[in-house]
């Protein structure tokens, strides 16, 4: 009886752990933000997102709500967008695909000091602490520019899944349209000007356009 008791108790072991381990292997993409250093009139900042998934991770979107009167001063390893108290990270153009359970982080310098810490973290539009929300639209294609004397028509490709897009000058983001179309005004005249685009939906931003100059 003993003996029939204790092969009961390894074979429930078995079971749980097998039950467990899909759980455990679930917890899909994360982002984590560690505070590294604080002066007092500054601090760094590092993201570190996580693919947990058993498939490598095209791209990612991770934006983080800083408390009023915070800012970034300066980003590395990340493409840096901001709207008011809301800062969006993506990946640089370099970077490749995220492999299943690698890493890849970023930094950034903020001001002033004494930071207490991110007031929210969306990674692609969901929770930092896994999931993610879905997945982000592809780079759009097929981005063109007519100029005039004081600004640059441009015109690209649909992207499916995109909801809005976001318009980049110099690497400076410029304006958010809902549709393939977008006048940026109030140019230099003679002076070139370089364009990306990228899709955005309620998961992230995806990744940029190739660049053209205009």
């Amino acid at each position: 009886m003993k003996r029939i008791s204790l092969a009961i108790a390894a074979i429930t072991a078995v079971v749980v752990a097998l039950l467990t381990a899909p759980a455990a292997s679930a917890a899909g993409v994360t982002a984590t933000f560690t505070k590294v250093s604080d002066w007092g009139s500054g601090f760094e900042g590092k993201v570190t997102v996580t693919n947990s998934t058993t498939s490598p991770l095209s791209t990612w979107s991770v934006a983080l709500d800083l408390p009023s009167g915070y800012t970034v001063t300066s980003t590395w390893d990340a493409n840096h967008s901001s709207s008011g108290q809301t800062h969006t990270f993506t990946p640089p153009s370099w970077t490749g695909p995220l492999a299943p359970g690698a890493t890849t982080s970023f930094g950034f310098n903020g001001s002033p000091g004494n930071f207490a810490g991110v007031a929210s973290c969306r990674l692609n539009g969901g929770s930092c602490s896994g999931g993610g929300g879905g997945t982000v639209p592809g780079a759009p294609t097929g981005l063109s520019g007519t100029a005039s004397a004081s600004s640059v028509s441009l015109t690209w490709s649909g992207t499916s899944g995109a909801t809005s897009y976001n318009v980049y000058r110099n690497g400076t983001k410029v304006g958010s349209p809902a549709g393939t179309s977008y006048t940026d005004s109030g140019l230099a005249a003679n002076t070139s000007y370089s364009y990306q685009v990228s899709a955005s939906n309620s998961a992230g931003e995806g990744a940029k356009s190739t660049s053209i100059s205009v």
